[in-house]
């Protein structure tokens, strides 16, 4: 659920947005030279988009100084939380260990056909199961959801909507969170890695001196990024590269609206 709203900005489409941009940026410096633009922090779609703002920028303010302070950042670095956090190859050695402890008959649903007395002491096996739970709770933490809260809508939708494969689908949910809370059990003095996205999606920060957030050219973001946005500490603007006439067929954070 989005906690906040985004101040949205028309661009306009009568050129290139990024040209529109450029403009814009220029009318925040407040005749500073060389441009000071460090209050803002400016959230673009890809690095290419990146590169592309500061080089325009740049040539715009050529003669007048150039520009200082100039934050750019990609969406996913709103999730980069604080503090220690565990490197990917500790994480997988704590699954391996997890998983090699486990006695042959535990988690009948995760693993079928006796596979975990099979090749529960197989290293290679381990190592590839545990990279593939670990790869589902990020790309899990990325939309801002936990195995808790999978765990939580699967059993809804199963009373609404029983059947064998959304059953079987949630048993193995259930089983897979029960290993999640054992791991994280584990990390005490560092932060988990997916665990601590889910906390910098809490509690983002913003670097020191950013008075404001604007994301530039951005409609397609994960659910993820949009809770982190929407609990930042400063004001988000949101920049569309659309007149002001047609900002009703978007959405508070730049998304186009269904017809």
């Amino acid at each position: 659920m989005i906690a906040g709203q985004a101040t949205r900005i028309a661009l306009g489409w009568d050129r290139p947005w990024l040209e529109s941009a450029v403009d814009r940026l220029a009318e925040l410096n407040r005749c500073r030279f060389p441009a000071d633009l460090g209050d803002c922090w400016v959230v673009m779609p890809t690095a290419e988009a990146g590169r592309l703002l500061r080089e325009a920028l740049a040539l715009r303010f050529a003669d007048l100084g150039g520009v200082t302070s100039l934050r750019v950042t990609l969406p996913e670095m709103l999730l980069q939380p604080e503090g220690a956090v565990a490197d990917s190859a500790t994480v997988l050695i704590r699954w391996v260990e997890l998983l090699r402890s486990l006695p042959s008959g535990a988690c009948p649903n995760l693993f079928k056909n006796d596979l975990l007395r099979r090749y529960g002491r197989e290293d290679g096996w381990l190592l590839g199961i545990a990279r593939q739970f670990q790869q589902c709770r990020l790309e899990l933490a990325g939309e801002a959801l936990n195995l808790e809260e999978v765990c939580r809508r699967f059993d809804r939708y199963c009373r609404e909507r029983p059947s064998e494969g959304s059953l079987d689908c949630l048993a193995r949910f259930q089983e897979l969170w029960e290993l999640e809370r054992q791991l994280l059990a584990g990390f005490e003095r560092v932060a988990e890695p997916a665990a601590a996205r889910l906390e910098a999606i809490r509690r983002p920060v913003v670097p020191e001196g950013v008075r404001k957030v604007i994301f530039i050219g951005c409609p397609d973001l994960p659910a993820g990024v949009l809770e982190a946005a929407a609990h930042l500490p400063v004001p988000v603007e949101v920049w569309i590269g659309a007149p002001a006439a047609e900002l009703s067929r978007f959405d508070d954070w730049g998304r186009p609206r269904q017809e």
